[in-house]
């Protein structure tokens, strides 16, 4: 790679070239400097550009923080990773299968671990994990349950963990006195516990870490709310958070000046400079503490719990949003993608969705899609396309210019951010924003989405082709994806990919593409091609897939007036091919053959290839006693299908008129 940039500049009529910079004569510090501000994988890009920048990109300078969520880290992955780890402090990981290889990462300096999906993590990793890292100041794992970590774990974890400053544990059936005395004793400098949806916790012997200053225990069952301990002198200027306090009012009293709106306390305190150094931990403890707590409630979902997210829970949502801490950030997006939509009550999803376009939740969470950090792009992305189902929600995103910046994100290298963005489009095509997209590329994205996951995305495949589905509805649109290649992705899709969804929203778009009229000879040619592609989803192994793929040939067929194209496109073979090999139990899919076939006969000569390929025995199989026979019965009359014309047809009226029982 040539690292020197160039410009050609006009002088006099001659062309100059001249060198501006050339990026190895950089001081190391500088380079190493512009490497910080990158993501791993970009760094790990730039610095396979040449020698110099492969050395300084493994500086250990450069690997103090280490964050695996996005990526599969197997044991060959770590032992790679592991001569760049010898500096490493901060640690973020996902899943079970990266907790068992992290001591192959040789980073014996590590002060802060935190990990997220660990639910079958157990003793023998956890124990691993403390063993191979003394220096561990912190420990987070959650905010799943922990199920199969024990109070006896913390007690043989707790001689390792002498600097253990903080411990954050999530879904531990029990705690008890062996667990807190191992850490009173071993684990003096602790003062942070957390143990969230801990069902039973000792809180009498939790008294002996007397080291302690914050501590939580939501979710524990065996702790009663005592309503005198504000009004206990010992108890000033400490803070008791429950259920039904009104959380703003109660931060706001830890500070000197309450003048104005309680709801900006987050804000005011973010911005003010005259504030004490014990208040600015207890802030950003609660911060952490509130974030967390409103995740976990949006995940449980529990009764009772609407009152609080349109009185205060959506509103400190989005106020925790803007916290200058990642992870609050991200758990308080994660709350607000996840609280609207976990109810079956449409109603009330609607309210809930009003409550966060009117708190400004919608525009935090598309700020909070433009972050260079690729974990928190993926939660703010992932709640937007929770949120946009709801049309004033998708008008919001609009509104507020979120649509680039979504389709930008469909060009993401994690498949992840790109998959919940696709979703987001999905969501926008249903409504009027078709051309608002079409403006900013998007359906070149959406195109480029299908080629460039072509394994392990059934569900970015799913969203993206939904996506060009309702696209395909406007003829403007429609003519663009032609333009632009989309009737070959699809086709692509259909050859590669198995996945029944998927394969249901080829079969739509197709068929919103080939129901448009006065479409070019150019578009015709390929319009053929997607109607092949159409019929060929008749043979899916799913019945889902070839239901879809018969009502769109049927729709074309009666209501969109391609009767040539659909029988050009081999469309009388298959369908009486399909009728044939239905079951007993697909009688609904036989008889939308048997009308699709009625649609296409409108033309002598369909009629003549329908008897040719033995569809009228096929049909009168069909015809039942009845309303739906004489309704059948008349389509073939009016079609002139038994006709003396054609010497396929003979005895075709006795087939018909023949009772069949």
């Amino acid at each position: 790679m040539d690292t020197r940039v160039c410009s050609r500049a006009a002088r006099s009529g001659n062309l100059v070239r001249k060198c501006l910079i050339d990026w190895t004569t950089l001081p190391n510090e500088l380079v190493i400097q512009i490497f910080s501000y990158l993501n791993n994988r970009d760094r790990a890009r730039l610095s396979s550009s040449c020698r110099s920048w492969r050395f300084l990109g493994s500086s250990s300078d450069l690997w103090k923080s280490l964050d695996l969520r996005m990526y599969n880290c197997d044991a060959r992955t770590a032992n790679l990773l592991a001569s760049r780890c010898s500096n490493l402090r901060k640690l973020r990981f996902r899943g079970d299968d990266v907790a068992r290889v992290l001591t192959s990462l040789k980073a014996s300096n590590l002060r802060e671990i935190s990990g997220d999906l660990c639910m079958s993590i157990n003793s023998d990793t956890l124990c691993s994990i403390a063993v191979h890292h003394d220096e561990l100041e912190i420990l987070q794992l959650g905010p799943e349950p922990c199920e199969r970590i024990h109070d006896m774990d913390l007690q043989k974890i707790a001689p390792f963990c002498g600097n253990l400053r903080k411990l954050s544990l999530s879904g531990i059936r029990k705690v008890d006195s062996v667990a807190f005395d191992a850490l009173a004793r071993w684990c003096q400098n602790l003062t942070d516990i957390s143990l969230h949806d801990c069902v039973n916790v000792d809180l009498k012997s939790l008294g002996k870490v007397v080291s302690v200053r914050f501590l939580s225990v939501a979710g524990t069952l065996n702790f009663q709310e005592d309503g005198r301990f504000v009004t206990y002198r010992s108890n000033k200027d400490k803070l008791l958070i429950t259920p039904s306090t009104d959380i703003f009012k109660a931060v706001a009293s830890l500070f000197d000046n309450t003048a104005g709106d309680e709801r900006t306390v987050f804000s005011n305190w973010r911005t003010s400079i005259n504030v004490k150094r014990n208040l600015n931990e207890v802030m950003n403890w609660l911060e952490r503490i509130l974030s967390l707590s409103l995740q976990c409630i949006a995940e449980s979902n529990s009764l009772g719990s609407d009152n609080f997210w349109l009185d205060q829970g959506v509103a400190l949502s989005v106020s925790l949003a803007k916290s200058l801490q990642e992870d609050v950030q991200e758990q308080a997006a994660a709350a607000l993608g996840t609280f609207v939509f976990n109810d079956d009550n449409e109603t009330r999803e609607s309210v809930r969705c009003a409550a966060v376009i009117r708190e400004g939740g919608v525009l935090q969470l598309l700020h909070l899609s433009k972050s260079w950090r690729e974990v928190l792009q993926s939660v703010a992305v992932k709640a937007l396309s929770n949120l946009s189902v709801n049309s004033e929600v998708a008008k919001a995103i609009a509104e507020d210019g979120g649509i680039s910046n979504i389709v930008n994100l469909a060009r993401s290298t994690y498949i992840s951010v790109a998959e919940h963005a696709a979703t987001v489009l999905w969501n926008l095509s249903a409504e009027e924003h078709k051309d608002a997209i079409a403006e900013v590329s998007g359906l070149q994205a959406l195109i480029d989405l299908i080629y460039k996951w072509p394994t392990g995305g059934d569900a970015l495949l799913e969203s993206a082709v939904a996506a060009l589905r309702n696209m395909a509805v406007s003829y403007k649109c429609s003519m663009l994806v032609i333009e632009l290649g989309g009737l070959n992705a699809l086709v692509s899709v259909v050859q590669r990919c198995n996945h029944e969804g998927v394969l249901e929203e080829v079969a739509c778009a197709l068929t919103n593409i080939a129901s448009q009229k006065n479409i070019s000879k150019a578009a015709l040619r390929q319009e053929v091609s997607a109607l092949e592609v159409l019929i060929q989803l008749t043979r899916s192994p799913y019945d889902a897939v070839r239901e879809a793929a018969v009502d769109e040939l049927m729709n074309l067929s009666i209501y969109g007036e391609k009767w040539v194209t659909v029988a050009a496109a081999g469309g009388v073979q298959a369908l009486v091919a399909l009728a044939n090999s239905c079951s007993d139990a697909s009688h609904s899919l036989r008889k939308k053959a048997a009308f699709t076939l009625c649609g296409l006969s409108v033309t002598k000569t369909n009629s003549i290839a329908i008897g040719r390929e033995g569809g009228i025995a096929v049909l009168a199989a069909l015809v039942q006693p009845g309303a739906e026979f004489y309704d059948l019965m008349n389509i073939f009359e009016l079609n002139g299908l038994p006709s003396d014309e054609n010497p396929n047809y003979s005895g075709a009226a006795e087939y018909l008129y023949q009772p069949v029982f």
